[in-house]
């Protein structure tokens, strides 16, 4: 009976007993000078074993791996932010390689052509037709063949390089069956033998998240269709901070003198090439200059105007522009595919060209990397110089050059203003900056001077954000 009810008193003696254990310990801390937090952590840390002497080494051994491997981290960032460089030199050699190859790849398309004509079988050149009805949209085996020898070879040998192609998506499909991985690509190929023009270019490099290569593996695919032989090429372009800086252009069949127009197709293919700084383009293959093998004969005083066939009433006015604006007038010499004209322009045989509306990035970019080489120029036929970007920025709705272009040689620079000029107030082609760049009817109709220089600003704008160096591409 005792013991019943002293067991709950003891109990409750207890718990008052670690009651005021615990209050004495809070108001100690809670009086204490330092920190109730600090000395929370200090109240109930346990007692810490010992540390030997070679446990404290390895420890410490251990925080400096650590520490030098964070360090190798944040170097190997920095590098990524940098990102790795190539020299244009380089770069150019191996477009000269790839364009050599997608030669290869169309003479064989033709060769196997005709083969089939001459034993009296069905052609085997297939033609699709990206628009219908428009032959200029023509794509062949040719086409598709070239692109995947160009593409691949530069995908292997520049894994990091931005490369545009006019076949992209056929290209991809072909690689799978690619004839030929015929190793690396070549990169001593450009200037040899030229110690002025070498030196030139020697030493320029540019990150290669700076760099496109806009790749056209066959430019006058209609050409190619009907047997023009002569106005195929292959176009590979190189552009920094989306300014056209050097390229490659690749004829496949090489024009000929007259003398041997009759005789066998050439017997190999031309590779023109050219850098901004060379100061010359230089040529590769058997055929020599293709200036000294197709250049027309002047007329003292005028100049020789590249023009196409057409009926575009704004292109008609563009020729216009440029007779009017040359003291003696010009010629125009019928040329067809936009490189074949801006090729022509660098090379001398012809002055100034004058592009349609339907040539896209990949058709002028490897041509005025030449043209600027020897000090020309490309814009659109406001004079805008053309943007080069491997992205569209809208309102583009795609890599089309959609306000034309003309090429000058250097000596007719004041003439390509002149035209340009002119240009601007013309109300046909100011309509095309009507809707989609801003520019209003009325203002086109008058061709309003003001209105047209704020939409041009407000278009260039748009069409160079983002690019950090357009004005100093090799800086």
């Amino acid at each position: 009976m005792i013991v019943r009810h002293l067991f709950p008193f003891l109990l409750r003696c207890c718990i008052f007993s670690n009651i005021c254990d615990i209050a004495d310990a809070f108001f100690s801390v809670r009086y204490n000078g330092s920190s109730s937090s600090s000395q929370t952590k200090m109240f109930h840390r346990r007692p810490q074993p010992p540390v030997s002497p070679k446990i404290r080494a390895k420890r410490k051994q251990t925080r400096r791996a650590k520490t030098m491997s964070f360090s190798a981290s944040a170097e190997d960032e920095a590098e990524s932010e940098n990102g790795p460089r190539a020299n244009l030199l380089d770069l150019l050699s191996t477009c000269v390689d790839a364009a050599e190859r997608g030669c290869a790849a169309i003479r064989r398309v033709q060769e196997e052509r005709e083969r089939r004509d001459r034993a009296g079988a069905p052609s085997a050149l297939a033609v699709d037709y990206k628009i219908d009805g428009d032959p200029r949209s023509a794509v062949t085996a040719a086409d598709v063949s070239s692109q995947a020898a160009i593409v691949d070879a530069l995908t292997r040998e520049w894994p990091r390089l931005t490369i545009v192609g006019e076949e992209d998506v056929v290209a991809r499909e072909e690689r799978s069956t690619l004839e030929g991985g015929e190793g690396c690509l070549r990169k001593d190929l450009c200037y040899k033998d030229d110690d002025a023009a070498a030196s030139g270019v020697a030493g320029k490099e540019a990150a290669l998240d700076r760099i496109a290569v806009f790749v056209d593996p066959l430019d006058g695919t209609r050409e190619f269709v009907e047997g023009r032989l002569e106005n195929v090429q292959i176009l590979i372009g190189i552009t920094v901070d989306g300014v056209a800086v050097g390229g490659a252009v690749g004829l496949p069949f090489p024009p000929r003198r007259a003398e041997e127009k009759d005789r066998c197709p050439a017997s190999s293919s031309v590779v023109v090439y050219g850098l901004v700084g060379a100061g010359r383009l230089g040529v590769r293959g058997d055929e020599g200059s293709t200036a000294e093998n197709a250049a027309p004969v002047r007329s003292e005083g005028t100049l020789l105007l590249a023009a196409g066939d057409t009926n575009d009433r704004v292109l008609a006015d563009a020729y216009r522009a440029v007779s009017d604006a040359s003291p003696g007038g010009c010629v125009r010499v019928l040329m067809g595919g936009t490189g074949t004209k801006i090729l022509a322009v660098a090379e001398g045989r012809a002055d100034v060209a004058v592009m349609n509306f339907k040539s896209s990035r990949w058709d002028t970019c490897a041509a005025e990397g030449l043209l600027r080489t020897v000090g020309g120029r490309l814009t659109d036929l406001l004079g805008e110089p053309l943007v080069h970007r491997p992205d569209i920025v809208p309102p583009a709705t795609s890599y089309l050059n959609d306000l034309g272009a003309v090429a000058s040689a250097a000596h007719a620079a004041q003439v390509h203003a002149g035209a340009c000029e002119a240009m601007r107030r013309n109300p046909a082609a100011l309509e095309k900056l009507v809707g989609v760049w801003g520019l209003t009817e009325e203002e086109a109709r008058e061709a309003d001077a003001e209105g047209v220089s704020r939409v041009m600003g407000q278009r260039r704008k748009i069409q160079t954000q983002g690019l950090p160096c357009v004005s100093t591409p090799l800086a």
